[in-house]
């Protein structure tokens, strides 16, 4: 597997390097009915934080990456969705967080909102265990346990937004080019920390969908933005989609 994950994207456009040692590469990507910028910084060995900003509907991509590489994800404006190998849907609101490894993503992402930005932080799991950042050494965290803390048996942990998520990412929009590298060590740091922590047992997650109705929905939505001038009812939009009405006001909302 290549050492940056968004270089498996389709329609990868554009690489410009920020600067000359390769700690920040930015690439274009080519959507179907849009645009999106991927930003990539190589904050440690093995430790990747991207920038997503996405004003598309989806994203295509060509294969799976590896089991080893856990990605971490935080939407801050917009929605992002994905299905899961499990064939699962998992959309992420304003505020949340999903870790999964990349071989259980999808070849698409999918912005519902045409809309994205968030942030990615790619952890190569066996690299930063051979050679963990300092402040990971001192503590004695075990970054191979991550894994099978968040993503047992190949499923996905979600976040529902919260304080602590919003206080560590929040400050990641806003830094001054020139505190760019420390600031990015210490909030990466602060995450692994905070994710340590984390009982996952009592944290309540995000809900995730099945494909077929998903695929209602999104039927659903098409109807209502073509129409805006009918009214129909959730009971008349269940009977006709054939679908529950909790489930159908529960998918909607999440997607």
């Amino acid at each position: 597997m290549s050492k940056d994950p968004v270089t498996h994207a389709k329609g990868l456009s554009a690489v410009i390097p920020n600067d000359n040692d390769g700690y920040c590469t930015v690439y274009k990507m080519d959507c179907a009915d849009g645009l999106g910028l991927m930003t990539v910084y190589q904050v440690y060995p093995g430790i990747q934080l991207i920038y997503n900003d996405f004003e598309a509907t989806s994203c295509d991509w060509n294969e799976s990456q590896d089991k080893n590489i856990l990605e971490i994800n935080h939407c801050r404006e917009g929605r992002e969705g994905s299905t899961l190998l499990s064939g699962s849907c998992l959309y992420l609101g304003e505020g949340d967080l999903s870790i999964h490894t990349m071989d259980n993503c999808s070849p698409e992402m999918s912005f519902p909102l045409k809309h994205y930005r968030g942030i990615s932080v790619v952890i190569n799991l066996e690299t930063v265990a051979q050679n963990p950042p300092e402040i990971l050494s001192e503590s004695g965290i075990d970054i191979l346990k991550f894994k099978e803390k968040f993503c047992p048996d190949g499923s996905c942990f979600v976040m529902r937004a919260k304080d602590e998520i919003e206080h560590i990412f929040s400050e990641l929009y806003s830094v001054p080019d020139c505190l760019q590298k420390p600031y990015f060590k210490i909030k990466v740091q602060e995450l692994l920390l905070f994710l340590c922590m984390v009982d996952v047992s009592k944290e309540k997650q995000r809900e995730q969908y099945t494909s077929p109705h998903v695929e209602i929905v999104k039927e659903i939505h098409k109807k209502l933005v073509g129409n805006l001038q009918a009214r129909p009812t959730i009971d008349e939009l269940s009977k006709e989609y054939l679908i529950n009405t909790a489930t159908l006001k529960d998918t909607f909302k999440g997607i």
